[in-house]
């Protein structure tokens, strides 16, 4: 892949349990005072939970509103939920900010079509045992769903592209957090 100092979106995907919050939160505190990094707060049909990610919630009415009134550079539903980038994010690329925001994998194309060549996708992933375990520690879903969530994990198609960088964050996460931050050097 070609680095380039021109604006990108940097959009990190992975299954729940991976551990993508964690990574994100910590490259947030470490570009916190880098003015040409931005961690893209999203739009979601859900309540706010600060332990994991903060984010704008709306209900859905209010989001396909918002949608409508084209306030999304990009949107999808996943899990049952809506969730929008807004269109910030565009013009933040357009004007060479380095733009990172949690994704979906199910999201790709078309984030690709709408920001081609800006794009780098980042893949966090862990062994099932490793998601497993994380699902459980979590206490929010009962042992079915978690199993549900592993299962649709498996049947998902691998991400493959030019834009695409994996991440194992199956170990230390500091390892996957040094990695990311990186990452994210070489692009700024």
């Amino acid at each position: 892949m070609s680095i380039s100092k021109n604006g990108r979106l940097v959009v990190v995907v992975g299954p729940s349990g991976a551990g993508k919050d964690s990574i994100l939160k910590a490259a947030q505190k470490h570009f916190q005072t880098n003015p040409r990094v931005e961690f893209v707060r999203r739009v979601i049909t859900r309540e706010c939970d600060p332990a994991s990610e903060i984010h704008d919630s709306v209900s859905e009415p209010v989001f396909f509103e918002k949608q409508t009134a084209g306030d999304f550079a990009v949107w999808w539903q996943a899990n049952g939920l809506h969730y929008g980038l807004p269109v910030s994010v565009k013009q933040g690329c357009d004007a060479g900010q380095l733009m990172v925001a949690n994704g979906s994998r199910a999201a790709i194309p078309d984030i690709r079509d709408k920001f081609p060549g800006q794009l780098v996708v980042v893949h966090i992933t862990a062994t099932t045992e490793i998601l497993s375990q994380r699902l459980e520690n979590r206490s929010r879903e009962a042992a079915a769903d978690i199993a549900k969530r592993l299962q649709r994990n498996q049947t998902i198609e691998p991400l493959t592209g030019c834009d695409v960088l994996t991440i194992d964050n199956s170990g230390e996460r500091i390892l996957a957090i040094q990695h990311f931050i990186a990452l994210l050097d070489s692009l700024h």
